[in-house]
């Protein structure tokens, strides 16, 4: 169901120095990394940007938008996000994440309430790039990097954040996280 409250936002602006190239649009199977994220994303929102370098990404027929302050890593690729939001949240998601499923994200962005972010929690860890931030978090982020303070963690710990414990066997899915870094783990999830 299409969630008018929510823009989605795809972070594909990373070096990829482990895969050796562009790893959005690397092939898994039939498709590329990225296609895997929109057909998911899709089917929840009509505001769908991607953030990203490479002009490569606009062939999707999605706004693409260039990092607003360049090597900033994810934490640049979020504010470059939360500026370029047509909403007040933005579920943030890595290109490279082929398993991620509309139901699960359907669930996170129902619970996104006043926090600034709303993170999945999984294994003990939280995932920021399987979240739902809150456009206060912009000039907290500013600040951040303006102060070359870059690690998600330290992000994460000095805004508002809330935790959503994912259980695989709740939502029966035991690959929602994997992202594709490097050939080996590509070609592992390949079908045989």
């Amino acid at each position: 169901m299409i969630k008018n409250n929510v823009t989605v936002a795809i972070l594909a602006g990373g070096k990829s120095s482990r895969m050796g190239e562009d790893k959005g649009l690397m092939y898994l199977n039939d498709k590329m990394l990225i296609e895997y994220v929109i057909d998911e994303v899709k089917k929840i929102s009509d505001k769908i940007i991607i953030i990203t370098n490479n002009p490569e990404y606009e062939q999707f027929g999605y706004s693409c938008q260039s990092d607003l302050i360049k090597n900033a890593g994810p934490l640049g690729g979020i504010l470059t996000s939360l500026t370029f939001s047509q909403t007040r949240k933005t579920l943030i998601l890595s290109c490279d994440s082929p398993f991620i499923t509309s139901d699960v994200l359907s669930i996170l962005i129902d619970k996104a309430n006043g926090e600034d972010v709303l993170v999945f929690e999984n294994n003990g860890e939280a995932e920021p790039l399987f979240a739902v931030y809150d456009k206060n978090c912009l000039e907290q982020i500013k600040e951040l990097i303006k102060n070359n303070d870059l690690k998600m963690k330290n992000a994460l710990n000095s805004l508002k954040t809330v935790l959503y414990k994912f259980d695989e066997y709740d939502f029966n899915n035991k690959n929602f996280f994997t992202n594709i870094n490097t050939p080996i783990e590509l070609s592992k999830h390949q079908k045989i």
